[in-house]
Order: structure tokens, then C-alpha cells, then sequence
């Protein structure tokens, strides 16, 4: 499994530079730093995803920012052109857990022997749009992918490391 740095080196420089450039315009609220900041127990997560996928991008950006924020948020992060290789992983269920699910950019969280989905393409928030108003899927992608949703996609992921 691989840390940021190495994420950015899973596709050529390219995709490197994009993502880095989303991760510097990235910013979090008040409200995201203190809740982050007060996380007191280690928490491990690992991340599917690569840096020529636009949704990764926006994904990456936010959850890289608030592990900057806290050592007790642990990111590895692996690339899906990889997840078939078994030492990616920490074990046979693991791994079959990633691939089973194969989107990216997908979010788990490691709690012992068990690794749990959390997030898969998409925030739970914008899949409930993207069915309830389906006519403009492709706008509401556009949208997300534009940075428009960053602040509910915050909100989400201080919901997820919080929990």
C-alpha cells in the first residue's frame, strides 16, 4: 500500500500535477479543522483510488487535508490497476473486499480483521441526486467534479472519520 506521495506517482506526471493542484486550492472550514483535530484514537482507512480519476481528485483532496490535520488518520492508499496484487494488502479478505467493490475512488476503513466501505464513487448525498434527478447526472458529476459540493462532501467525510 502506498502513502500520498506514492498515490501521486500511480499515473504520469499529467495527473500528478492536476491532483496536486486540487489538493493546494483545497481548504477546510473551522468547523472540519476542530472536529478532525480532536480525533484521540488511531484510525486506519485505505483509499482505491488514482489520480487520473476526476472524482478521485476531489475525494483525495479532502481526505488527504484532514490526515494532514491528525496523525491518528492513517491513509494507504492503493491504485485499482493494482488491487490483484495480493501484497497491497493486509489480507486475503482485504483484498477481496477492494475488489469486490472495484470503483473508485472508494473509502474504507480498516477496524481490526474487518474492512468496511464507507464511501464508493460517489458521497451518499450526491447518489441520492444523481437518482432522484437522473435527467441531469452528467451536470450533478460536472458539478462535484468542479469543487461545487466540496463543503457537503466535507461535511460527509467529518461525519465518517468522527464516527
Amino acid at each position: 500500500m502506498a502513502d500520498f506521495q506514492q498515490y501521486l506517482d500511480f499515473n504520469d506526471n499529467e495527473f500528478k500535477e492536476r491532483q496536486l493542484q486540487a489538493f493546494k486550492a483545497t481548504h477546510l472550514s473551522t468547523f472540519a479543522k476542530k472536529a478532525i483535530c480532536h480525533i484521540a484514537e488511531p484510525q486506519q482507512w485505505l483509499l482505491l483510488g488514482e489520480p487520473f480519476c476526476p472524482d478521485c481528485v476531489v475525494l483525495v483532496s479532502l481526505v488527504q487535508k484532514m490526515a494532514e490535520l491528525n496523525p491518528n488518520i492513517r491513509i494507504k492508499y492503493v491504485a485499482r490497476k493494482d488491487y490483484h496484487d495480493r501484497t497491497q494488502f493486509d489480507s486475503d479478505a482485504q483484498q477481496q473486499t477492494v475488489v469486490e467493490t472495484h470503483s473508485i475512488p472508494s473509502l474504507f476503513r480498516i477496524d481490526g480483521d474487518n474492512t468496511i466501505v464507507v464511501l464508493q464513487e460517489f458521497p451518499p448525498f450526491l447518489k441520492q441526486r444523481m437518482e432522484v434527478d437522473a435527467d441531469n447526472y452528467e451536470t450533478l458529476r460536472a458539478a462535484y467534479r468542479a469543487g461545487k459540493y466540496n463543503a457537503e462532501l466535507e461535511t460527509e467525510l467529518v461525519r465518517v472519520f468522527c464516527a
